[in-house]
């Protein structure tokens, strides 16, 4: 699915509206803090309805979330199943984990609802500094690591930078 989005064109994913990987890769550059992008978030949602029509549903109303949530300039991606990311400009870490974890709750709140069998449908985040030479595989990287990280410690967890927190 294309949109016209600002004068240029957006792709989004599945039916979520949201930017999918490769509109989110363009919207971030090469380097992304040459974009006044300084945090990137990678998203796992967990406990998604194995069933097409709940699934597309809960991503639908997580996007939204998001959505709300993210400021003018941020740019929100929908990468595929329970994969999100949101890359955060002009935002310190101690923000960005605010923001995340106010994600979290709201997704705690609003849908519980949701047609989830054994628990809950929960997120975890991982957050990632945007260094000045960082090329955007070397943040998404780190933000990945620090996402499955956050997954060890169980569900609904964040994942911080460290040197991102110390500096802040």
């Amino acid at each position: 699915t294309r949109h016209r989005s600002g004068g240029g064109e957006r792709r989004s994913a599945s039916d979520t509206g949201l930017a999918d990987r490769h509109a989110f890769e363009a919207a971030c550059g090469l380097r992304p803090f040459e974009r006044q992008i300084r945090v990137l978030a990678l998203c796992d949602m967990e406990h998604l309805p194995v069933q097409r029509g709940p699934r597309a549903q809960v991503q639908r109303r997580f996007a939204q979330i998001l959505r709300t949530n993210v400021r003018e300039g941020d740019c929100v991606a929908h990468l595929g199943e329970e994969a999100f990311a949101l890359a955060l400009r002009q935002i310190d870490m101690a923000n960005a984990r605010a923001l995340v974890q106010r994600i979290a709750q709201q997704v705690q709140e609003q849908l519980q609802d949701s047609p989830a069998p054994e628990a809950p449908v929960s997120a975890s985040f991982g957050l990632a500094m945007v260094r000045e030479a960082d090329t955007l595989a070397i943040a998404m990287h780190r933000a990945d690591v620090l996402l499955y990280q956050a997954k060890e410690g169980g569900t609904g967890q964040v994942g911080v930078d460290e040197v991102a927190t110390e500096a802040t």
